[in-house]
């Protein structure tokens, strides 16, 4: 024999004695008793608890009730009326808009166009890079508004109209004229 296996032969025995000594010692001694007592205990108060029929419907009350108060602090009081906030003058200019909802769970201003105060027409947008910037031209009666605000800072007055609550009292003066 090699020296080498003597040696993994010796080590071999050793090892085996020490865990038959380890398993003998073991089973003397309950390891795992504080683990049982646990699993007792989570079976004792957890699996054989008693509940009365009013102990569920307080249960089930309390939770209706929790659930409600976190969706109307989510979506807030004004249950986002906002979102019928689809029109609006600025700068002497009447916008029409719809929301989208966009991949971030965010509201986003999006086909946004001027609308006609001859007949009332959506129009669409268009730059001309020498004269006018940006302009609309009515598609029935070929009226044309020139000179028109950048769209995005369009769409951040309808955003600033929104968090200051300034549509509301735009939306009350409209009804009141008609």
């Amino acid at each position: 024999m090699k020296k080498n296996e003597l040696i993994i032969a010796f080590v071999s025995g050793l090892i085996s004695i020490i865990f038959t000594a380890i398993y003998d010692w073991t089973k003397e001694k309950p390891i795992f008793s504080t683990f049982i007592y646990i699993i007792k205990w989570i079976w004792k108060n957890l699996f054989e608890f008693e509940l009365k029929i009013w102990q569920i419907l307080l249960f089930l009350f309390a939770f209706i009730l929790v659930r409600k108060v976190l969706i109307f602090f989510k979506n807030g009081s004004n249950n986002e009326d906002w979102l019928k906030y689809t029109e609006d003058s600025i700068d002497g200019i009447k916008w029409r808009w719809d929301w989208i909802m966009a991949s971030n769970s965010k509201w986003n201003v999006e086909n946004l166009t001027v609308v006609c105060d001859g007949c009332g027409t959506s129009t669409h947008l268009d730059f001309d890079p020498y004269n006018d910037g940006l302009y609309a031209e009515c598609p029935r009666c070929n009226k044309k508004v020139s000179h028109l605000k950048d769209l995005d800072k369009v769409r951040s007055i309808i955003i600033d109209n929104i968090k200051r609550d300034l549509y509301r009292q735009r939306e009350q003066s409209s009804i009141s004229n008609n």
